[in-house]
């Protein structure tokens, strides 16, 4: 995309890379923003860019574009067209909040994220003074995002690859994808016994709704007495019941009266595995007995 003072063109301008950074207290993403400067020979008239700023939005794939945050460049820029063309680079930020990047997770679903950057400045010439804009894109694959949530301090937080029942859920089962979206909001806060027990919870809901599922009703009545004979779904319901078991005891308290205690791994164990069963447990509504 250019930059055009009076429908000329003056710059094209790139995002090069998308990076994270952490402050006191604050988290960063940031765009390093390229400008590709044309020359004074292709132009014939000298212009100077400035008063630069920026509005970043960002789309999961096949979303809308939503507004994400001001963005704010590093230091002042001044781009002035010269007697040669040349390129210019300055980091430009966009300030998080944990609950941004919460919203980022739930937007993100397991894929990737697309940034949009609406650059905005001033363009100076003889002939005056005229507002300059440009849009700008930026695809962040999953290894990217990756790559940020580890500069931002969120790798040990976000579980990255899991695809979060966030889309194409059925209505049977939206009250449990309501309680995972609280269980991460929960894993992001640090509490996590809250997390297994919300996702606990979960797997009750998910359960009430499979146990009248057809299919799922002829994998229980039909078991093999050989167990390496069981069916793909026979065994996931086996991994649904040791995780709800494993979760049990968020519910309840030793026999001294303390309540068991969970870590931030186990919580995200939990999470992960219930995110990933309610996933499956979608498919199985629509499994008919003979495709189990």
């Amino acid at each position: 995309m250019t930059l055009q003072y009076n429908w000329q063109p003056v710059a094209d301008l790139t995002v090069a890379g998308l990076t994270g950074a952490r402050g006191v207290g604050v988290r960063f993403l940031q765009l390093s923003m390229r400008f590709s400067m044309s020359n004074r020979s292709e132009r014939g008239v000298d212009v100077r860019i400035d008063s630069l700023s920026a509005l970043v939005s960002v789309k999961s794939e096949g979303g809308n574009f939503q507004y994400l945050g001001l963005g704010k460049f590093e230091s002042p820029l001044s781009l002035k067209v010269e007697d040669h063309a040349y390129q210019s680079f300055c980091l430009m930020r966009v300030e998080l909040t944990d609950t941004q990047m919460l919203a980022l997770e739930t937007m993100r679903g397991g894929g990737g994220l697309e940034f949009q950057v609406d650059v905005r400045g001033l363009g100076h010439a003889q002939t005056g003074t005229v507002p300059v804009a440009d849009t700008v894109n930026y695809s962040a694959n999953l290894s990217k995002w990756a790559d940020v949530l580890r500069e931002l301090g969120y790798a040990d937080v976000f579980v990255v690859g899991i695809e979060l029942p966030m889309r194409d859920i059925p209505l049977s089962l939206s009250s449990a994808a309501g309680m995972l979206r609280t269980a991460q909001r929960q894993l992001l806060a640090g509490e996590y016994s809250l997390v297994v027990a919300t996702c606990r919870n979960a797997l009750d809901s998910i359960l009430a709704v499979l146990d009248v599922s057809e299919s799922v009703q002829a994998a229980r009545n039909n078991r093999p007495k050989d167990t390496n004979d069981e069916t793909k779904l026979q065994r996931a319901l086996k991994i649904l019941t040791a995780v709800r078991r494993y979760a049990h005891l968020a519910h309840h308290v030793s026999n001294d009266g303390r309540p068991e205690w969970y870590s931030r791994s186990d919580a995200t164990l939990v999470l992960s595995t219930t995110s990933a069963l309610l996933t499956s447990g979608a498919e199985w509504l629509v499994l008919t007995p003979d495709r189990k």
